[in-house]
C-alpha cells in the first residue's frame, strides 16, 4: 500500500535506527518490548502472525545477524501450558534441534515460559543458537524468538533473555492525538496500529474492504518531540517524498498557515498510475504541529484525481479536528 508512509516513514525515523533503548508499543495486537541500540526494525507483513522484527547490524565476524521477532497467534480458551506444549512438539521437529535449558519467570506477575534450544537452518545448513519467550493472555499467545550465532552463545543468551523480559502485553499510554470526527467511523476497521518512542502510527480502512484491495483509506501519524520553526519545513519533506516514486505525480499546495499557534498545511498528491502498479492513487495531506509533536494526517482514495467536493469535506474534517490526550 503506497499510502502507508513507505518513503516518509524513513525520514522520520520509523525503520528506527535506535539511538537509545526504546520501546515498540502495537497498541492492536496489545503487546510492547524494549528495542537497543543500533538495532532496527520493521513491520513485518508475511506470514501475518509475525507482527514486529527486529536485528542488528551487520557483524562480519558472525555467521548469523542476531535478531528477533514478535509472532502473535489467536488461541481462544487456552492457557500458557497447553500452548507451551503445542509450541514444544513444533519446534522439537527442526533439524538437530537440541534444548539446552529452559524455565518460567514472573513479569508484572505475568506468567512467562522460555526456553533456549539449538538447531539447523536447513537453507544454508547454518547451526543457530535460539532463546523463546511464550506469554498467554486474553486468547492471544505471544512468542518472542531471539535468534544468533551458535559460537556466541555465551553473550547471545543473556542479551536475548533481557530483551526477551521486557515483552509485555496489555500495555497502553497517553499520548496526544489528532481527533477527528469522520461521518461513518464506526463501519471503518483497524488496519494498523503501532507506537514506538519516535511515532505513532495508525491506518484505517472501511470495514468491507481489504488491505490488498482497499478503495479508500485514512492514515494518521504523530512524530513526537518534533517542534519546527515553520511547517513549511515539515510540507517541503512531505511533498518531496509523494513525488518520490514517479514523477506524474502532481502535487499542489491548497494552504499554509504560519502564525502563533497556528502551524498547518494542507496539499494534495495525485498520481494516474505507477510504474509497476496500474492503479490510481491521490492523498490529501493535513500537517499540524501539536504541542507535543507534529500530527500528520492523510485520506487516500483510488482515483487519478481529487473532486473539488471531496477535497472541501475532508478539509472541513481535518480541521475542525481537535488535540486531545487518551
Amino acid at each position: 500500500m503506497r499510502a502507508f508512509f513507505t518513503d516518509v516513514l524513513l525520514l522520520f525515523t520509523f525503520s528506527a535506527n535506535c539511538q537509545t533503548h526504546t520501546t515498540f508499543r502495537d497498541t492492536v495486537n496489545k503487546f510492547s518490548i524494549e528495542l537497543s541500540a543500533g538495532w532496527k526494525y520493521r513491520i513485518s507483513a508475511t506470514p501475518p502472525t509475525i507482527k514486529l522484527v527486529a536485528f542488528a547490524d551487520v557483524d562480519a565476524s558472525q555467521k548469523v545477524r542476531d535478531n528477533f521477532n514478535v509472532n502473535v497467534l489467536e488461541e481462544a480458551g487456552s492457557n500458557l501450558a497447553a500452548v507451551t506444549a503445542k509450541l514444544l512438539e513444533y519446534i522439537s521437529a527442526a533439524e538437530g534441534y537440541k534444548l539446552l535449558d529452559s524455565g518460567r519467570l514472573h513479569n508484572n506477575a505475568q506468567p512467562i515460559f522460555w526456553m533456549d534450544e539449538t538447531h539447523v537452518v536447513k537453507q544454508n545448513n547454518t547451526t543457530v543458537f535460539s532463546t523463546v519467550f511464550v506469554i498467554y493472555d486474553t486468547d492471544k499467545v505471544y512468542i518472542y524468538t531471539a535468534t544468533g550465532d551458535k559460537d556466541r552463545i555465551s553473550t547471545a543468551k543473556p542479551f536475548f533473555h533481557r530483551i526477551g523480559s521486557t515483552l509485555k502485553t496489555g500495555l497502553a499510554i497517553r499520548r496526544e492525538t489528532l481527533k477527528m470526527v469522520v461521518p461513518g467511523l464506526s463501519s471503518w476497521k483497524i488496519l494498523f496500529e503501532g507506537e514506538d518512542s519516535v511515532n505513532y502510527i495508525k491506518q484505517l480502512i472501511p470495514a468491507n474492504e481489504t488491505k490488498e484491495n482497499w478503495q479508500t483509506t485514512i492514515n494518521q501519524t504523530f512524530v513526537k518531540g518534533i517542534k519546527v520553526e515553520k511547517i513549511h519545513k515539515v510540507l517541503d519533506i512531505f511533498v518531496t517524498a509523494s513525488k518520490s516514486e514517479t514523477n506524474l505525480t502532481k502535487t499542489t499546495i491548497i494552504n499554509e498557515v504560519e502564525g502563533p499557534g497556528q502551524k498547518w498545511a494542507l496539499f494534495k498528491a495525485e498520481t494516474p498510475y505507477y510504474p509497476n502498479d496500474p492503479r490510481p492513487e491521490s492523498q490529501l495531506y493535513y500537517l499540524l504541529q501539536g504541542k507535543d509533536g507534529v500530527h500528520v494526517a492523510f485520506v487516500a482514495i483510488r482515483e487519478k484525481q481529487l473532486s473539488p467536493e471531496f477535497v472541501k469535506k475532508w478539509t472541513e474534517i481535518f480541521r475542525k479536528s481537535s488535540l486531545v490526550y487518551e
